[in-house]
This record gives C-alpha cells, sequence and structure tokens, in this order.
C-alpha cells in the first residue's frame, strides 16, 4: 500500500514481561512496561518522574552486561532514588557460573541496588515489591537475592528454588490495551 505498518521487532510485546505485570498484578502493585528501553526512553523518564518504588529489569534479552548498566545509569540519571531490581537468565548465568567474589565484581559493574538468583523469580520479586513498601525495607528474609546499598558490600540471602505454577499465574490480557 505504500504506507509504513509501523512494525518492529521492538515493539512486539515481550511475553516475560507480560507474564511479570500479570503475576504482579495479580498481587495488587500497580506495573507499567517498558518494552523496549531503546525505544520507549522518553516513556521511561515520564515514569521515573512519578517516582516508582522500583524499576525491574529482566535479562532475558541479553549475553553481556552492558546494555544492563545503561540501563541502570538511565534510571540512576532520572531518579537516583528508585531501587533497581535485575534479574533473568543472564543474572542467573552469572550467579551459577561463577563465585561470590566474581559476582560482587560483576554486580558492581551493573549498578543496581537487587538481583533476584532463580530461574523464575516473580516470587522473588513480589517479596521485593511487598517490602519495599515498608518504611524501612528488610530484603534479609527473602530468599534468592544479592543485594547492596552501597554497591560496595553485597549481601546474599539463602538460595530456594522457586517452583511457581505457571498455569495458575498465566498472563490476564485484561492488565494491558
Amino acid at each position: 500500500t505504500g504506507v509504513d505498518p509501523g512494525l518492529h521487532a521492538c515493539e512486539l510485546p515481550h511475553l516475560g514481561a507480560a507474564y511479570l505485570k500479570s503475576f504482579l498484578c495479580k498481587r495488587n502493585f500497580n506495573v507499567e512496561i517498558v518494552n523496549s528501553f531503546n525505544c520507549e526512553k522518553e516513556r521511561l523518564k515520564e515514569l521515573l518522574a512519578q517516582s516508582p518504588k522500583a524499576v525491574a529489569i529482566t535479562t532475558t534479552l541479553y549475553v553481556d552486561y552492558s546494555p544492563i548498566v545503561e540501563i541502570v545509569e538511565f534510571v540512576r540519571k532520572h531518579n537516583p532514588k528508585t531501587k533497581i531490581i535485575v534479574g533473568g537468565p543472564h543474572i542467573y548465568t552469572i550467579c551459577s557460573d561463577h563465585d561470590p567474589a566474581t559476582q560482587d565484581y560483576i554486580f558492581k559493574e551493573i549498578g543496581a541496588d537487587i538481583y533476584i538468583f532463580d530461574s523464575q523469580g516473580e516470587l522473588a520479586l513480589s517479596k521485593i515489591m511487598a517490602e519495599l513498601r515498608n518504611q524501612n525495607p528488610d530484603l534479609s528474609g527473602i530468599p534468592n537475592l544479592t543485594y547492596t546499598s552501597d554497591n560496595v558490600h553485597f549481601h546474599r540471602t539463602p538460595r530456594v528454588i522457586e517452583d511457581n505454577d505457571m498455569d495458575e499465574n498465566a498472563v490476564n490480557w485484561s492488565y494491558f490495551n
């Protein structure tokens, strides 16, 4: 037709993010998705201006941590008080393949506040979000985390493998336009 339909691979819904949004909304959290950091920086900036408690970054599509660093730096620049949570396959691989000292080195480079070490991680994410609602959040009782308050000293919580029922937590498409 000669008309650009505006289709772009980065505009496809990220199914992992849709699943996480459904999981969190079901637990009464307000969740917005930024589907593509590079395509939606202005939208992310607008969301950060609303002072969200946290930004969660999934590493499903990353094989290196340098793109994650760029997102973390962007969030820090536009809202330094927002907690940054990173999870997903890349973080799982870092935690599985490296000793704690190497993990600390990599996490210091990334610069986030909280890292989730589980192949699923949505339950840990919901527990983090619930704890961040408190005046003085304490993450020490939430399994599968590495977290820091100064990006120098990292604390780890015990490992408990999540077993979330995907049928019970199917994507609820009514949460989306």
